[in-house]
């Protein structure tokens, strides 16, 4: 189990995804050296820098500098003082820090703090605590790139941790999906529709879906597959055999409502002949596993109907109008037509306020229709 802490980066820039991370590694001691710089070069650019090459087809190339140990010191370290920690680190080094995305600081064992290890979320200053333990090293390099925990629900609340596969979690498997294209790595996905989806492992490239991503007008969910390959070798026949359901924020509403508050949330594993519910918007079940591919049957449940768009009054060459509410699958797009014939369309997007070009004349009406299919009432004006 990785017990490890995050912290929101203050001042500071995510760590880059992709192409090549520049790392410096600080040992930094009150007297104990129990590794050699070697053995930290080798678990830091060996082991957890050939694990996040994998893990993103190849993107991303971790490369850096480890230092001798450093005796700045004076006492046995507390995780709670790792600010003055880094500062005497970073003034020890005699290097321009300023050449490296992220620094880490490495030190030996001095009890139980209740972590392993630390990291800045989007930030690049990450503390090892007395291992060298490559679940540990990635899970707080995954911090500076961006990634929150991997969690769990519960019932009640996400748990933190909770994700029994994601070393962002308390499991020492891949990254899921979503942690993948969050990243900008190669991951393979497919937008959800009434129908069957095969999906392939997310552990290696694929032609083949490796997440079937529903968006709602609360969570977005990202189902994705694991085989016991790559990092994932531990699965049992009975674990590989399944699907995982991920809750994210709306990545279009960000004010929505959520059924699963929080980020990054397993909130089902499936097996051949299970199913997954979300009332008054979705239904995906597992229908088979077969030579390293599962297949999904998914069905829209989403019966009402967005609201009716409301026009803006002004000139209809920049038509105007206020975004539509839909409380299931979520608006998707509005429908503008002159005279009965389509003349566009037109994405929701909660960062702006819908608008079309209007460069003819007759009677204009706009429909809402929500990712279900179902379309709202017309507003409509003469121009």
């Amino acid at each position: 189990m990785v017990v490890a802490a995050a912290a929101l980066g203050a001042g500071a820039h995510a760590a880059p995804s992709t192409g090549t991370l520049k790392l410096l590694v600080v040992p930094v001691t009150w007297g104990p050296e129990p590794y050699s710089q070697g053995q930290i070069r080798e678990a830091v650019f060996g082991r957890a820098a050939a694990w996040l090459h994998q893990s993103s087809f190849g993107k991303l190339t971790v490369t850096g500098t480890t230092l001798p140990w450093e005796k700045v010191l004076s006492r046995k370290a507390y995780c709670s003082d790792r600010q003055r920690i880094y500062n005497l680190a970073v003034a020890a080094a005699k290097v321009d820090v300023g050449v490296y995305e992220d620094v880490m600081v490495v030190l030996p064992p001095f009890g139980s703090c209740g972590e392993s290890g630390y990291g800045d979320i989007g930030g690049d200053r990450l503390w090892i605590y007395g291992t060298l333990d490559t679940i540990t090293l990635v899970h707080e390099l995954g911090h500076t790139l961006g990634l929150d925990h991997g969690n769990a629900w519960t019932g009640r609340q996400a748990e933190e941790y909770g994700d029994p596969f994601s070393s962002m979690g308390h499991g020492p498997g891949d990254w899921d999906a979503h942690a993948k294209w969050q990243l900008g790595w190669p991951v393979t996905v497919v937008t959800a529709r009434d129908g069957e989806f095969t999906l392939g492992p997310l552990e290696r490239p694929s032609a083949v879906a490796q997440a079937l991503v529903v968006r709602t007008a609360g969570n977005e969910f990202w189902i994705d597959h694991r085989e016991p390959v790559g990092h994932d070798t531990w699965l049992t026949a009975r674990l590989a055999s399944s699907v995982q359901v991920h809750a994210e924020p709306s990545s279009t509403e960000p004010t929505a409502a959520l059924r699963y508050p929080g980020v990054n949330v397993l909130v089902r594993t499936l097996r051949p002949g299970q199913s997954f519910t979300q009332p008054g918007a979705f239904r995906v079940g597992l229908r088979s596993h077969r030579g390293g591919r599962v297949t999904l049957r998914f069905r829209w449940l989403d019966r009402t109907t967005p609201s009716r768009p409301t026009l803006d009054p002004g000139s209809c060459s920049a038509l105007a109008w206020a975004r539509s509410r839909d409380a299931g699958s979520g608006v998707d797009r509005y429908e503008v037509r002159i005279g009965g014939r389509l003349v566009a369309r037109v994405p929701d997007d909660f960062r702006i306020e819908p608008f079309a070009e209007v460069q003819a004349h007759g009677r204009v009406s706009v429909v809402a229709v929500d990712r279900a299919g179902n379309r709202s009432l017309a507003a409509s004006r003469v121009c």
